[in-house]
């Protein structure tokens, strides 16, 4: 399913009923990466894969690969398809009247993804948690900002009397970064910023997707490392990292029928 505008478009990934993975190219990378961190930051995955027989759906695919390698349980993969979701449903909200058109596709899935493709039950509470969030989002007067905006500090302005440290102020981090690495709330970090940029003492601005190179590089460090810039995902596939797996989640614990726990990502998105 395509939905937005001719501007900027969101893509959902639906098979048989299930829900397989949302993306939007703006900043897709950076999503991914926030998820990860979230959810299996120990993950050594690499986008240059043969396995990737399609590099448009290179997410779901590298979840699958994780998977079969037992380098991911079968909740992580199902974790972080739920953040990237709720991120790009949160987004949308931001579309007066978006279009929507369905989009058929002959790609084959394999067992594995569609065991990870988040069902109509798991689906639900994602739905009602973005409509409450974007609802308070609304009611603080923030409706004018969108999470991937990054707040920048001008220049000449003293950072001591700042919430937030001048180092995250330097167009290298959207406000979805912020409230991962503050470990807050996206609304209480854009709160505690909006004062600061009415004065004048910072301003929130696009900035560019990360690059791939610059991604791979910050694989299991403790917070995101940020230096090049990318306006799009446009690399090669050509090599997948090997890693002793990780430390697994028993699929066999979870069942298909009852909705996904609860995480303390979870507060982020609030």
């Amino acid at each position: 399913m395509v939905l937005g505008s001719h501007q900027n478009t969101w893509r959902l990934h639906i098979s048989r009923g299930r829900l397989l993975y949302a993306e939007n190219e703006a900043h897709r990378l950076r999503r991914w990466d926030r998820a990860l961190r979230q959810h299996c930051p120990q993950w050594k995955w690499r986008l240059e894969s043969p396995q990737l027989s399609d590099h448009r759906y290179w997410e779901y695919q590298l979840l699958d690969l994780g998977i079969r390698q037992k380098q991911l349980s079968l909740i992580q993969a199902k974790l972080v398809i739920r953040t990237v979701v709720q991120e790009c449903l949160f987004e949308l909200g931001d579309q007066e009247t978006p279009q929507f058109a369905w989009q058929s596709g002959s790609k084959e899935i394999s067992p594995s993804c569609n065991l990870i493709a988040l069902s109509l039950l798991e689906t639900q509470p994602i739905l009602t948690r973005v409509m409450v969030m974007y609802e308070k989002w609304k009611t603080f007067g923030l409706s004018y900002l969108n999470p991937s905006l990054s707040p920048i500090l001008n220049s000449g302005i003293d950072p001591q009397t700042l919430p937030v440290s001048a180092k995250y102020l330097n167009a290298n981090f959207t406000l979805w970064d912020l409230a991962l690495i503050l470990d807050q709330s996206l609304i209480e970090v854009t709160r505690s910023l909006v004062p600061f940029a009415e004065k004048h003492v910072l301003q929130f601005q696009k900035i560019p997707d990360l690059a791939i190179s610059t991604l791979l590089q910050s694989i299991g460090a403790a917070e995101p490392f940020i230096v090049k810039t990318e306006p799009s995902l446009g690399t090669k596939p050509t090599h997948f990292h090997q890693k002793q797996p990780l430390p697994e989640t028993k699929p066999t614990h979870f069942h298909q029928n009852q909705p996904l726990p609860e995480t303390n990502a979870d507060s982020h998105f609030s």
